[in-house]
């Protein structure tokens, strides 16, 4: 199994090198247009059945829309040198590639999931980049939360800048996690106060701030139809908040000896999973009627302080980050049952493969791949990964690695 995962990694390494010569000499280019003039424009909230009482979030005074100028940086993509990651802190699937955030190398890094190669590292005045946290994709475009206090907005299908958007008004502390329902982005904002910025996606412009004495260190948001769910680790509780209103639903979800510090959360099958980090378990949750269902934590999931959750159709994946052998686990989102799709045990590791996880911080799946970011490389034998990796592994079959790339 070594040998393999060795070969595996040798391959990977060999295109990205014959990638890196042809984007240095092609570096993507688009064309500069300038978006019409700003049209000011009121928000408006799409009727729905009231839910249960909650606490009524602040609305901001809407803002023109953010000009969309899709630009072309004077350096547009750099030569690797060691650049594809640096501390890599989200990752998403947008166009031809799968994106990651480098949270200390300010840049984000193109990879082409079909061979490992890397493709391009974008950084530099016409992206701004300022400690990456986060990334999502909505159609065409990706949308990286930066920890300074802004979004910066890409064409997916080159790696273009569109547009920075950015201002007092939205209320950017600390953002830690970023998504979407429908034409509205969420960002997840930690800072003091902690809030939920909703920004239509078509205009950049700001709808509200959601704010909530329910936010207690939020550390993860997931998405379930038109509700966000916030992991909030120093309350021990899930905050709903209804994203066509803004308003919290009804009191923080909480559950004493099972929801417990959490430190990641993940939507599914009608189910919101939320990772146990101080029980070394995972915790579900009805998000229709809100009721725990279940709390999972004997010795074959393998949970040690597990972190990053990710929704796959039917499953989740829940990540235990640090440690000699980190692990990603496979939970079924209706039933809780383990399994790695019907295989035992639920879970793979540094120690059934060489998958060189170290401190696991992002995962995205395209298909039947699951790709898992490492923050460093400590458990990474070769020297090109010290500051992090990609492990791509199959989600249809246990032990399935298909390649590393550092």
């Amino acid at each position: 199994m070594l040998a393999a995962g060795v070969c595996l990694m040798a391959a990977a390494c060999s295109s990205r090198t014959a990638s890196r010569s042809a984007d240095e000499q092609q570096p993507p280019t688009s064309t500069t247009s300038q978006a019409a003039g700003p049209v000011i424009a009121t928000p408006t909230t799409a009727a729905r059945a009231p839910k249960a009482a909650g606490t009524t979030t602040t609305t901001e005074t809407p803002r023109p829309p953010q000009p969309r100028t899709t630009t072309t940086s004077t350096v547009p993509a750099v030569a690797s040198q060691g650049l594809e990651f640096d501390a890599p802190s989200g990752l998403a699937f947008g166009g031809r590639y799968l994106w990651v955030t480098n949270y200390n190398g300010n840049s984000v890094a193109a990879v082409d999931p079909s061979n490992g190669a890397w493709v391009a590292t974008y950084r530099g005045a016409g992206y701004g980049f300022d400690r990456p946290s986060a990334i999502t994709d909505v159609g065409s475009d990706l949308f990286v939360a930066d920890a300074a206090g802004f979004v910066t907005e890409l064409d997916a299908t080159n790696g273009a800048a569109v547009r920075t958007i950015r201002g007092a008004g939205y209320h950017f502390a600390d953002p830690v996690a970023i998504a979407s329902s429908h034409d509205t982005l969420l960002v997840l904002n930690a800072g003091q106060p902690p809030s939920v910025t909703e920004i239509d996606i078509a205009t950049g412009k700001l709808i509200r701030v959601a704010s909530s004495p329910g936010f207690d260190d939020p550390v993860a948001m997931a998405v379930w139809g038109d509700d966000a769910f916030v992991a909030n680790q120093a309350s021990n509780a899930v905050t709903e908040v209804d994203v066509l209103n803004g308003v919290q639903v009804g009191a923080p979800i909480t559950s004493p000896g099972h929801i417990s510090s959490p430190d990641g959360i993940a939507a599914e099958d009608g189910y919101v999973w939320v990772s146990d980090s101080a029980t070394n378990a995972a915790t579900q949750i009805d998000a229709a009627t809100r009721q725990v269902m279940r709390t999972v934590n004997d010795g074959s999931y393998g949970f040690n302080t597990p972190s990053v959750a990710l929704a796959w159709p039917g499953y989740v994946f829940i990540a235990t980050p640090n440690g000699t052998s980190p692990m990603v686990t496979m939970v079924n989102a209706a039933t809780g049952a383990g399994g790695w799709n019907g295989s035992s045990p639920s879970y793979v590791c540094n120690t059934n493969g060489p998958y060189y996880f170290s401190n696991i911080s992002a995962m995205a799946v395209s298909g039947d791949d699951l790709w898992v970011a490492s923050r460093t490389g400590d458990n990474y034998p070769a020297h090109s990964a010290e500051y992090g990796s990609l492990t791509e592994l199959s989600t249809t079959r246990f032990n399935g690695l298909l390649r590393t790339v550092s």
